[in-house]
């Protein structure tokens, strides 16, 4: 089970935070905990928002074709039949600087009602929730808690993962106000114009804020449980995806 103590360092590892972060989510609370915790380093979830965080068995959907890393699985490289160079594992990711943020950079909005098993809305509404002039969201609630991305040792997509959905320095949105909630967690960072990225050969490369997303406006039907074959979400999809049929370059 997850437990602070065994992973707090203070300050923090210097090697998990990028040079270009401003700083640490700061709380009155827990800032010696979210300092000492905290990580810019986030591993790829794949493209599927839904069924991220299921009962670990699958049977709420299982999305563990779909992505490198998932719940008691063990993989080598092998399993990314479309290349070590066609599959992204690791990017960059802004941690909030205080609680409660309105900035996309760090935030996360949160959309109450949705139903996580069914999934019934489509990354569009998450994506269109940006302003593009202030660099902060336009009208979702929101809750910028001072743990999310503040656990480097915990696995779950709210603290160290990202998706291959919408661009990078896109929203961030999940269904509920708690830290094993389903989402849409996108890959950030305070360089100009998108991410640096690593594939699973170890080369760096740098996203764009323009890459390929193919249709974030799908039906849901095309993006929910159990998702199989090519992505919908073009040549960014398509390299979060390790084992689909595609062979890209960004």
């Amino acid at each position: 089970p997850w437990t602070d103590s065994a992973a707090i360092t203070d300050p923090g590892i210097p090697t998990f935070f990028c040079p270009s972060a401003n700083g640490r989510i700061k709380t009155s609370s827990n800032d010696s905990i979210s300092k000492s915790l905290g990580t810019n380093i986030a591993i790829c979830w794949g493209d599927n928002p839904a069924e991220i965080y299921s009962d670990q068995t699958g049977k709420d959907g299982d999305c563990s074709g779909r992505t490198l890393f998932y719940w008691f699985q063990e993989r080598d490289m092998s399993f990314a039949t479309d290349g070590a160079s066609n599959t992204v594992v690791v990017s960059e990711i802004v941690v909030a600087e205080q609680s409660g943020t309105q900035l996309i950079k760090g935030g996360v909005a949160i959309i109450d009602g949705i139903n996580k098993r069914n999934w019934t809305w489509g990354p569009s509404v998450c994506l269109s929730d940006k302003n593009g002039s202030t660099g902060e969201f336009k009208s979702l609630p929101l809750n910028a808690r001072w743990w999310y991305h503040s656990r480097w040792a915990d696995g779950r997509p709210m603290y160290t993962g990202f998706n291959t959905i919408l661009p990078p320095n896109a929203p961030s949105c999940q269904t509920a106000d708690a830290d094993p909630a389903n989402g849409i967690y996108t890959a950030t960072s305070n360089h100009k114009g998108g991410v640096n990225c690593a594939r699973l050969d170890g080369s760096v490369f740098f996203v764009t804020e323009n890459v390929d997303t193919g249709n974030p406006a799908l039906p849901d039907t095309k993006v929910g449980k159990f998702m199989t074959g090519q992505s919908p979400f073009g040549v960014w999809g398509a390299l979060g995806t390790p084992q689909s049929g595609e062979s890209v370059s960004p």
